[in-house]
């Protein structure tokens, strides 16, 4: 069943910014979907955080096209993030008391199983997150990011 993000927030910004993230909108689409699998509420908050940032890095440090993959079934949610930067792989920093940014993958390391690699032509970050509670039914939703202009996404739920 198509996901309808049309009551979603729509990304603000002007089109001088160089990058508008659209990550509410993001976040709308993923939650609708695990919704409508009954997804464990404490499980969506999670994975909420996860793809808020891994989304964000990969708009802030990869290349277009960034896409997001979320896989939901009975056993696991597998969050994929894709982007075109294939010359800097992502690396886990240690922030300083007054460092703003850094935090990102050490947070999703703490919620999650992360890895990341290179296929083809994209590198890839997957995190996988156990489902404590089967969902009712699974679902594959795919977003394409763009900075500038709502999120294309398709979703598909079995």
């Amino acid at each position: 069943m198509p996901i309808d993000a049309s009551a979603c927030p729509q990304p603000a910004g002007r089109p001088n910014e160089p990058k508008s993230l659209p990550l509410p909108a993001l976040r709308c689409v993923i939650r609708a979907a695990a919704e409508d699998a009954q997804m464990d509420v404490d499980l969506l908050d999670d994975v909420l955080v996860v793809v808020n940032e891994l989304a964000t890095n990969g708009l802030e440090h990869g290349q277009e096209p960034v896409t997001v993959t979320v896989e939901i079934t009975a056993a696991t949610v597998v969050v994929h993030v894709w982007d075109a930067m294939l010359a800097a792989l992502p690396a886990l920093r240690i922030a300083g008391v007054h460092d703003e940014n850094g935090r990102g993958l050490r947070l999703v390391t703490e919620l999650s199983m992360l890895s990341w690699g290179r296929v083809g032509q994209r590198k890839y970050v997957r995190a996988q997150l156990p489902c404590p509670r089967p969902p009712r039914t699974g679902a594959l939703i795919t977003v394409d990011l763009q900075p500038l202009a709502t999120p294309r996404h398709r979703a598909l739920a079995w």
